[in-house]
């Protein structure tokens, strides 16, 4: 499906994705929003304050820019700010430990300014991800999907399906690729695998919708749609822009669901 990017879809709960999306795009990343900081959010602020502000760090061009300093700054910050429960922040053993989480703080930061390629350079250097394993290959997922390397980003988040297969963001980052690559009933079945897990996300039900849509099978596609209005009305306003939906666009039983979902949404507004 051409998913969304819920941050056009009012106030569904789902974090900015790493990868580049089409209009109406919904990003695998996305999960519920928390009331604690999200740890991507802290990142992304301390990651700018070293790099666009300039503090003595070395020019973007070097991808393997003073990680070291850049690690400190990390911790540094989020002590006096209160901080944030992540796993960077806990003690490891020695210097070779200090190194992975550096390099992997590194390519985190660098896919959260839509850096894929550094990211990988920085990933490229871990010999052994040992205990974080599961964030090496999550985070070389997310570069390979970046970059628009479907199939390796496949073999990354599967990997880390079989480590933790309930994850929801791994599973959609899964059904994201396999429909990049054509693979449209895995699709399907990795997002019912998820909707199985968390039946109160919307945003699973309206990928699905998309992806039967371009499967063609219109009673599913109308189906889970109508699921996904009913649990979140804003995102009748990414319908019209999904690509996914252009083989029912000129059906009779889709345009009336929009009018309802519309009409219900209208109703609902405040004035």
């Amino acid at each position: 499906m051409a998913a969304i990017s819920p941050l056009n879809a009012g106030s569904v709960p789902r974090r900015p994705s790493h990868a580049t999306s089409r209009p109406g795009e919904l990003c695998p990343e996305r999960r519920r929003a928390t009331t604690r900081p999200r740890r991507r959010d802290v990142l992304s602020r301390l990651f700018l304050d070293v790099v666009l502000e300039k503090k003595r760090v070395p020019p973007m061009r070097s991808p393997a820019a003073n990680t070291s300093f850049l690690m400190e700054h990390f911790q540094n910050s989020s002590r006096n700010k209160g901080g944030i429960d992540c796993e960077w922040q806990r003690p490891m053993a020695g210097s070779g430990d200090l190194r992975l989480k550096r390099l992997l703080l590194a390519a985190e930061g660098y896919l959260t300014l839509h850096m894929p390629e550094h990211a990988l350079h920085m990933l490229s250097k871990v010999r052994d991800p040992g205990v974080l394993d599961f964030e090496f290959h999550r985070l070389r997922a997310e570069a390979y999907r970046g970059l628009q390397q479907w199939e390796q980003a496949l073999q990354d988040f599967d990997h880390c399906r079989s480590l933790q297969p309930k994850n929801i963001d791994v599973l959609m980052g899964l059904a994201w690729c396999y429909k990049r690559v054509g693979q449209l009933p895995q699709a399907i079945a990795v997002m019912h695998a998820a909707h199985q897990i968390d039946g109160r996300e919307p945003i699973i039900p309206y990928n699905l919708a998309c992806y039967y849509s371009l499967a063609k099978n219109k009673s599913q596609a109308l189906s889970w749609l109508g699921r996904a209005l009913r649990m979140h009305q804003g995102l009748v306003r990414l319908v019209p822009q999904e690509t996914d939906f252009d083989p029912l666009r000129n059906d009779p039983d889709f345009q009336k669901l929009l009018r309802l979902a519309e009409d219900s949404q209208r109703r609902e507004s405040p004035q």
